[in-house]
């Protein structure tokens, strides 16, 4: 399964639809045959505020239709990383345009994402000593500048013995980074983006398994 996310609005790649999808009032769903009928209910959707949910299901492969999608965008790489204090166990969150959120930033050409990922965590933060520890997942949304983008970013669980303070990166828009102990996550997730509790949600679902 894969969510692209417009907004607060989500675009899901499935392999099968259930019952309350179908009934769902506020999602255009449609099965994948072709590339034009898919970005033909993607541009229905985009036009229609009032969906919250696009959902495209091919029981033959989920990735061949999100992969032909893709292609209908001009694709930008990052990579960024959800870092833990090895010493407190509090996660490290930045708070930029009014949202909590987590460092990242944009692969350059013939980099290696988890060394864009350790690099825009320190450029953003301040924080040295970063120890990849696990793959997350990937997260995607569509935004506009200029022309239509699709983000796919990697996400890295991170670890740190630090002794420095974080400083926000105030050229990133950046206003203030915070070590967030676990039990105030849920109230940081409340203002932050969709993408963002998607990927935290997952990390600690699987965390507490």
């Amino acid at each position: 399964m894969y969510k692209v996310f417009v907004n607060n609005r989500t675009i899901h790649f499935v392999k099968n639809i259930n019952e309350r999808i179908f009934n769902a009032e506020d999602a255009v769903i449609l099965r994948f045959y072709s590339k034009k009928l898919m970005m033909d209910s993607y541009y229905e959707f985009i036009n229609n505020e009032s969906l919250m949910h696009l959902y495209i299901y091919n029981p033959n492969g989920v990735t061949k239709a999100f992969n032909k999608f893709c292609d209908e965008f001009k694709v930008i790489t990052a990579g960024g990383g959800l870092v833990k204090d090895s010493k407190t166990q509090k996660y490290l969150f930045i708070f930029r345009r009014g949202k909590w959120d987590l460092p990242k930033g944009k692969q350059d050409k013939g980099e290696e994402i988890r060394k864009t990922s350790v690099k825009e965590v320190e450029e953003e933060t301040g924080i040295d000593k970063l120890e990849i520890i696990e793959k997350l997942l990937n997260t995607y949304h569509i935004y506009i500048e200029k022309k239509t983008i699709l983000k796919k970013t990697s996400w890295y669980l991170m670890q740190t013995n630090t002794d420095i303070m974080p400083v926000p990166q105030i050229a990133e828009d950046i206003t203030e980074v915070k070590w967030i102990d676990e039990t105030e996550i849920n109230e940081v997730m409340g203002d932050t983006y969709p993408s963002i509790k998607l990927l935290v949600d997952s990390y600690f679902k699987k965390k507490r398994k």
